[in-house]
């Protein structure tokens, strides 16, 4: 059967869900006949990111395309490069940037194109305008992968035919995910008394995301149920805010900003349970990584939240933006040891057995033959 070559367009910088999926992906494809190429961006001066360099250090074929400033019509010619230099099956883009290079260059280039949809955030005016960009040129791709069944009734809103879109889950596995350091030095790093029970909220830092009920939720728990810290993972817009927050509540002491980090397994593995306080999500790939390390997940009735956390198998769903609802949800679970110990078995077998990388590459190098075959 003929290999699959595949050029592959996303503007990340740091490795977020997105990013490391495609990591992921990547570096199983070539056992299942395709060969992929890994096309990032650089931005001004810096000739590589956090993301390439991940990428590179995983020994995947790579390529970048320098952004020198906003508005940079340069990053046609350099894709259009790419394109010639590298004569591919399939091209397949994540985000608006990747979409809006494809349909530049697709009448230049006879190339079937795939889009990966992972679900849009409402944080200011500027994300909202490359939002709505963004859902302008999903009606050109010849396929279009949504990361949850959720993302589908948005793309049906778009007029787009039925036909054209594929559900294919996000995947984990454990070796993808970075390790650094066992999980009690997360603690002592962090001073996080042994004795405390240890919640993680995990993710940008950005209004979607709903930490601030997170935070307000924690306040009452924290007043019935003292040996308890928190950990916010991540970086965005709304830490100031958060922090703010935090001072205000007293709570300094009992819930720990951490920043962007690169060892998640270790806080996986330090953490008794993984909250998603969102209010908007595509498919969480932080409920995933939680659940393969056996943690049972709080999350809200939003998105693929639901399609992930099973009510009362693996976790608990609550109502969104409801932070009595869960301050006490919380403080239930951490009361009821048995519970802990069924949510905890539940969830490692749950996401082994539904969100495979095996599974996730079979179903998108699938959709790669299929298309293929159309053309």
């Amino acid at each position: 059967m003929k290999r699959i070559k595949v050029i592959i367009l996303i503007a990340t910088y740091r490795i977020g869900g997105p990013g490391k999926g495609l990591m992921d992906f990547c570096q199983a494809a070539p056992d299942y006949g395709c060969d992929p190429v890994l096309v990032g961006f650089t931005v001004g001066k810096e000739e590589t990111s956090p993301f390439l360099e991940e990428a590179k250090k995983r020994k995947i074929q790579t390529l970048s395309i320098k952004h020198h400033f906003r508005f940079d019509p340069t990053l046609i010619t350099q894709f259009s490069s790419i394109l010639k230099l590298n004569k591919a099956d399939i091209l397949q883009t994540h985000g608006h940037k990747a979409n809006f290079l494809a349909l530049t260059l697709r009448r230049f280039f006879k190339i079937p194109w795939i889009s990966f949809i992972h679900g849009w955030t409402d944080e200011d005016w500027k994300i909202r305008a490359y939002n709505r960009l963004d859902k302008f040129l999903l009606r050109f791709p010849d396929r279009l992968v949504a990361v949850s069944k959720e993302l589908t009734s948005k793309l049906y809103a778009l007029k787009i035919p039925q036909k054209k879109i594929r559900v294919i889950y996000n995947a984990v596995f454990e070796d993808g995910i970075p390790k650094l350091n066992p999980p009690l030095e997360v603690r002592k790093e962090f001073r996080i008394p042994i004795e405390d029970k240890l919640l993680g909220v995990i993710g940008r830092l950005s209004p979607e995301k709903g930490q601030i009920f997170f935070l307000q939720a924690f306040s009452k728990l924290a007043e019935n149920y003292p040996q308890v810290t928190a950990l916010i993972v991540g970086e965005g817009p709304d830490e100031k805010k958060l922090k703010e927050y935090c001072f205000s509540k007293k709570l300094d002491s009992k819930v720990v900003f951490t920043g962007y980090q690169k060892d998640i397994t270790s806080i996986y593995k330090s953490l008794d349970l993984v909250i998603l306080p969102s209010l908007s999500e595509g498919m969480p790939n932080v409920a995933l990584e939680g659940m393969l390390f056996g943690k049972p997940v709080i999350g809200t009735r939003i998105g693929g939240i639901t399609e992930v956390v099973i009510d009362e198998q693996t976790g608990i769903l609550v109502s969104a933006a409801d932070p009595d609802s869960l301050s006490k949800t919380i403080l239930e679970l951490l009361e009821d040891r048995n519970k802990m110990r069924i949510f905890s078995d539940n969830s490692r077998k749950y996401v082994l057995e539904n969100f495979s990388l095996e599974k996730r590459v079979k179903n998108i190098v699938e959709l790669y033959r299929e298309l293929l075959a159309q053309t």
